[in-house]
């Protein structure tokens, strides 16, 4: 399972530039970060919705498990309560996450780190936070998709 969770980040990584730009794939506008070119969209600024109900609503506070739809209300992924982050060159894994009391989940090739946080993290929260340290070049939340569901 946590090998799974590596290669899917991994792949979201990889992958966000093409599927960012998916008429398919919700855009989590972040107050106060305008969208601007490639490392916005890497680092999360669109729009995620989750289900209320039977109503779909523009998603204010997520933490892991939260369920994410399409604009539509068609299931999307599942929030693992994790963040994938890119780190500056001389930036610490371990420094980072003792700052923002997170673990360091993984660590990969180019500076790229998974974080996790608690259960009941805020992650929209954590997001804006690690955008404004400057040890941090990029930041996304991590989602678990279902791949074998149509989209």
């Amino acid at each position: 399972m946590k090998n799974s969770m590596m290669i899917l980040a991994i792949g979201m990584f990889i992958g966000s530039t093409s599927a960012m730009a998916s008429p398919k794939l919700p855009t989590v506008a972040l107050q106060g970060h305008a969208p601007t070119g490639l490392k916005s969209a890497w680092e999360g600024s669109e729009l995620l919705y989750v289900k209320s109900g039977q109503k779909v609503q523009r998603a204010q506070r997520v933490q892991k498990g939260t369920e994410l739809v399409t604009a539509t209300g068609k299931p999307l992924a599942v929030l693992t309560g994790k963040v994938v982050v890119k780190l500056k060159d001389n930036a610490n894994a371990a420094t980072v996450a003792a700052a923002h009391d997170l673990k360091v989940d993984w660590t990969g090739p180019a500076n790229l780190v998974i974080f996790t946080g608690n259960d009941n993290t805020e992650l929209l929260a954590l997001v804006e936070q690690l955008q404004q340290d400057p040890q941090i070049e990029r930041v996304k939340l991590d989602r678990a998709v279902d791949k074998q569901q149509p989209m």
